[in-house]
């Protein structure tokens, strides 16, 4: 997400009945959804900034996704039923509309016309290694040439082993 995005998104202020947290099935009020143009909303908690690891420059910031609701009532508090989650939601997370946007779900992985080098900066789930069907952030997008489909290969630079018997000093 964009800068300020979550932060200027409503957010949950309570939950209906006596929970702390809330689940699959329960209502949750949520500050200022007044003109919705859908029933359909996600629930997300702010996650990680990402970064180019060369020039430090902000490249976005993550939202992790907690859960998906739907709206029983705009306003202020709107009222809203939770139908589908990944884990609990607590007070304070974020609240963002479900837009009717284009989601791609047939594509043909094909390498990008043009070579990509870029770097992986941030592994969902928040795992250090990874492996086959791993969904990794990479610090490249549409402005670099990639589109839905393109497939990188992934490469790691090897580590450098000194040889402790050398005879020659810093042998390699």
């Amino acid at each position: 997400v964009g800068k300020n995005e979550l932060d200027k998104a409503p957010y949950v202020i309570d939950f209906a009945g006596e929970h702390l947290i809330a689940g699959i099935g329960d209502k949750i009020y949520v500050r200022s959804i007044d003109a919705a143009t859908s029933q359909s909303f996600t629930v997300y908690r702010a996650g990680d900034t990402y970064t180019d690891p060369e020039t430090r420059e902000v490249l976005g910031y993550e939202a992790d996704y907690i859960a998906d609701a739907s709206l029983l009532q705009p306003g202020d508090p709107a009222t809203l039923s939770i139908t589908k989650a990944s884990g609990e939601i607590r007070i304070g997370d974020r609240i963002m509309e479900n837009l009717n946007e284009e989601i791609i779900l047939n594509y043909f992985p094909t390498p990008p016309e043009e070579s990509i080098k870029g770097n992986i900066i941030g592994v969902l789930d928040g795992v250090t290694q990874i492996g086959r069907y791993s969904v990794v952030v990479i610090d490249r997008g549409t402005s670099d040439g990639l589109k839905p489909g393109h497939e990188l290969d992934i490469l790691r630079h090897g580590r450098v082993s000194p040889d402790p018997y050398s005879r020659v000093k810093n042998d390699l």
